[in-house]
């Protein structure tokens, strides 16, 4: 008798837990997790819209030609210009008259630099945009090609062990729990800056996902997830590839 009614306890508690847990989910949780996991389709980046540069690249360059392009015309155009006057001798009947001698004194001109200011971008969550962007997904091979490209990010967002294990170069390490603590190194970014996250690979890759759905919050535009992950890109490697 004591047993049946210690497990009919036991029971009891797991059922009204169990309810709690649902009720606090769907009513009182910030965050809401599904009982059933919705299939994610993303979409295939292509080349065309992947590969454009970012403003922050475009500006770069344009900026450089513009100050090629301006201190060239300072050069050309700022010369100090330097006159003498010759003095005049004149000679009346055997004697030499004074000689006049007229200096005309012109100030240099000095050349002005034009300088240019930058505004610092937003550092506010307050800028992003109110429709979120959806990631797409892309390939070994776009990845490949990716890597090419300094403009672009590469977030790994597996955790410390996983990291630590190998992660592929130029990647930085941000696990989706962690995010707060990066707020300071990525806010500062052009919002339009190609940004590729990936983990250890498959068909969900969830922390892939909660890192791009975070990066959209502050209004990032172009975000992509590399399905293969570490799995695809350590097998790849290893065949030569």
């Amino acid at each position: 008798m004591k047993k049946s009614s210690l497990l009919r306890e036991i029971v009891v508690i797991v059922i009204v837990a169990s309810l709690l847990g649902f009720g606090y989910n769907y009513f009182a949780s910030p965050k809401k997790i599904p009982i059933i996991r919705e299939e994610q389709v993303l979409v295939q980046a292509d080349d065309a819209s992947l590969f454009a540069p970012s403003s922050s690249a475009s500006n770069s360059t344009a900026q450089q030609v513009t100050t090629q392009t301006t201190v060239q015309s300072a050069q050309q155009t700022t010369q100090p210009t330097q006159q003498t006057a010759q003095p005049t001798v004149g000679q009346t009947n055997g004697k030499k008259d004074s000689v006049r001698s007229d200096k005309t004194n012109i100030p240099a001109v000095k050349a002005q630099t034009p300088v240019t200011t930058q505004t610092p971008p937003t550092t506010t969550a307050s800028t992003a945009s109110t429709e979120k962007a959806k990631p797409a997904s892309v390939s070994y091979a776009q990845v490949l090609r990716l890597l090419e490209d300094k403009d672009v990010l590469f977030i790994d967002a597996r955790n410390d062990d996983e990291w630590n294990e190998g992660h592929i170069p130029g990647a930085i390490h941000i696990f989706p729990e962690d995010f707060q603590k990066h707020i300071p190194e990525i806010i500062g970014l052009p919002r339009d800056k190609r940004i590729v996250a990936y983990c250890s690979g498959g068909p969900e890759c969830p922390l892939s996902h909660e890192i791009c759905d975070q990066l959209a919050n502050f209004g990032f535009k172009r975000l992509f997830i590399y399905f293969g992950g570490w799995t695809e890109w350590k097998k790849m490697k290893a065949e030569g590839k």
